[in-house]
């Protein structure tokens, strides 16, 4: 790019720029009020087979969607995947990942770009050990599995997460809580090394969460049963001792931990005396130092499943809570603006049966809740159900039931990629049952006032004249016309373009208004017409939309 193309294309930053500027002191930001509509389509069937088939785990890049399960259809338990390339809309057969005569359960899945990386624990080598294996084409094929673990004792619920070309493990072995990664896509990975060295019997299930190059792990250990986190500021080269985040005399146990930038966040069950609640604590030095736990259920009932996510400056907890007006198990959202300083609580599913099994995903502003729920049915029956958010969790639409299938929806689980959310679930432990939905946000548009033919009254239009309409949107109190697109305003039924346009004084209030020119026989002005109306856009992409009268001349009566 040449200087001149450079100068020329800050100085045409810089006024974009300020026109936006102006935008935002004019109507205070760029939200404006917006209809948001999730719709799902009709579950698919996955497993679609006689045997057994548990616990799918998910997940979406692009348009790709995948699943994975345990399913004992082969004659054993193996690792059943499935994918579709057109959002969930469709998807192939599934392929066995284990193929082995072996125990193969409990699968995690994990994808970033054409990469696909799935673990679970397997008895094949003799004992449990944890088996890992990868596709590079976006699971259109997959490698032969590899052994993590090595036989390093009874390894078992593993998780995994990836961050660039990174790909990080992590299981227990009954009191170890081990981690391997791979810097190279997962071509190889690093020996186990034991993160809960040093703090007792280090127990599963632990959690784990990356940001900036850093990786967070908790996991519960110790006499007392406290909650433990592990940092790493190298991408799991090596990890600073064990920081005990819970520190009291209650047992606790199920951690889950989400990172954004320098601060870090942890959740727990606590356990005191009959009951339990969900606790919190934040670091903002990096996992160093970390405050008081906070009570966020803190209530007399029984709190539990939590999970917890973060993004910028905004927290996210959502759990199983037992302690309600109607008797039934809610599932409850806690929401922090200032990165866990304060929290919001509200009850988003709100039914009339017991909700149970929160899982909790992001996608921009978006923020979806899954659950299962038993709302209108008999005993041993459940839907899965879902709430949505498009404004960071500031509030929910009411919740949807993805499909009411005879029998027990258990445990879904949820993920999001662009627009597109998906749900999974196992139906009774028998099938496994996949849902995708789209979230279309239409922004309602700003009312804005328009003069047709400026200076005239009536505003008199004849269809057959060969000239143009000047049409003018005029600056308010509450809208500046300057930030109108000129090449986005359509006017009159058959959405004619301006020919022309310009900033001018048209009513003699010392503001500048936008006066476009539109010709008169592309407008489709017809006789009867009372009103014109014209429709465009800011240069921020905000929709607008202002009529006025017309008299159309000369018509017969």
């Amino acid at each position: 790019m040449s200087l001149a193309e450079n100068c020329s294309k800050n100085a045409k930053s810089i006024v974009i720029i300020a026109v936006i500027i102006a935008y935002v002191m004019v109507f205070g930001s760029f939200v404006q009020p917006a209809l948001a509509q999730l719709t799902f389509g009709a579950p698919l069937d996955l497993s679609n087979n006689l045997g057994d088939s548990r616990q799918p785990e998910i997940a979406a890049v692009g348009t790709n969607a995948y699943a994975v399960w345990f399913d004992n259809s082969p004659g054993n338990f193996d690792i059943l995947f499935a994918r579709s390339t057109d959002s969930g809309s469709n998807f192939g057969s599934p392929v066995n990942l284990s193929n082995n005569p072996g125990t193969s359960v409990f699968p995690k899945i994990a994808a970033d770009g054409s990469n696909v990386y799935v673990v679970w624990s397997d008895n094949s080598p003799g004992t449990f050990d944890i088996l890992f294996a990868r596709s590079t084409d976006g699971g259109a094929t997959f490698g032969s599995p590899v052994n993590l673990s090595g036989g390093v004792g009874f390894s078992f619920q593993p998780k995994i997460i990836t961050s660039g070309s990174n790909i990080f493990v992590i299981w227990g072995t009954g009191c170890s809580v081990l981690f391997v990664r791979s810097a190279d896509n997962g071509a190889s990975f690093s020996s186990p090394i034991n993160l809960s060295n040093g703090v007792g019997c280090g127990t599963s299930p632990a959690d784990i969460a990356a940001s900036n190059g850093n990786l967070d792990v908790v996991f519960r250990s110790g006499p007392a049963s406290d909650i433990f986190l592990v940092r790493s500021t190298d991408n799991g080269a090596s990890f600073n001792s064990p920081v005990n985040v819970s520190n009291d005399a209650d047992e606790e146990d199920f951690p889950q931990v989400a990172a954004s930038g320098n601060n870090v966040f942890v959740v727990w069950r606590n356990i005191p005396h009959g009951n339990t609640d969900i606790f919190f604590t934040r670091s903002t030095d990096g996992g160093a130092t970390f405050g008081i736990p906070v009570n966020l259920s803190n209530d007399a009932g029984l709190s539990e499943l939590a999970q917890i996510a973060a993004s910028g400056n905004n927290v996210f907890v959502t759990w199983r809570d037992g302690t309600t007006p109607t008797g039934y198990s809610e599932i409850f959202f806690a929401r922090s603006t200032d990165d866990g300083s304060s929290f919001s609580t509200a009850n988003i599913s709100n039914t009339s049966g017991d909700s149970i099994f929160p899982d909790l995903a992001l996608s921009g502003n978006d923020v979806f809740v899954a659950w299962e729920d038993t709302t209108g049915l008999t005993a041993g029956n459940a839907d899965a159900y879902i709430a949505a958010s498009t404004d960071n969790a500031a509030s929910f639409d009411t919740p949807i039931n993805l499909g009411s299938i005879p029998g027990e929806s258990r445990e879904p689980q949820v993920t999001a990629a662009s627009n597109n959310v998906y749900v999974g679930w196992s139906e009774s432990e028998s099938e496994i049952y996949f849902v995708s939905g789209t979230i279309e946000t239409t922004v309602n548009p700003i009312s804005v006032g328009i003069d047709i033919k400026p200076g005239s009254s009536p505003n008199a239009i004849n269809p057959e004249d060969m000239g143009v309409i000047p049409v003018a949107i005029l600056t308010t109190g509450s809208f500046d016309a300057s930030v109108i697109d000129p090449s986005t305003i359509k006017f009159g039924p058959n959405n004619a373009d301006a020919v022309k346009s310009s900033l001018q004084d048209v009513d003699g209030d010392g503001d500048l208004d936008m006066v476009l020119h539109f010709k008169t026989q592309q407008t489709g002005i017809a006789c009867g017409q009372t009103s014109a109306t014209l429709k465009g856009q800011t240069l921020a992409g905000i929709p607008i939309e202002g009529s006025d009268s017309i008299k159309v001349i000369p018509c017969q009566h």
